[in-house]
């Protein structure tokens, strides 16, 4: 077998869906953001990835995409100073809800 003779759809079948999927992911700047444990979402020039909530603190990791788009750097957060308001990045968030599988964000 060849390089380029067998389509990638044949090995990886999802690999279209997941690039049609990106664009959902990025964050709108006038609304909230919605975080899906292990799904990241794209705000301004980072990646931000929910990894759940564990012990009343929010685990979330942190990718600049200008420095190093592929090391996440780990914020653990507690979850009622969160709702108060956070620094991540350069970025200013207010926790709205919470939940094992998702939080919902706002911008400040």
């Amino acid at each position: 077998m060849w390089a380029g003779t067998v389509t990638p759809e044949k090995y990886r079948p999802d690999a279209g869906s997941k690039t049609a999927s990106f664009q959902d992911r990025i964050a709108r700047p006038d609304g909230p953001i919605m975080l899906v444990r292990d799904r990241e979402v794209r705000v301004d020039g980072a990646r931000i990835v929910y990894r759940g909530s564990h012990a009343g603190r929010l685990h979330l990791d942190l990718y600049i995409l200008a420095l190093d788009p592929h090391y996440g750097y780990p914020h653990r957060i507690e979850e009622k100073s969160a709702r108060q308001g956070f620094v991540i990045g350069s970025h200013h968030f207010q926790l709205i809800a919470a939940g094992d599988d998702s939080i919902c964000l706002r911008r400040m």
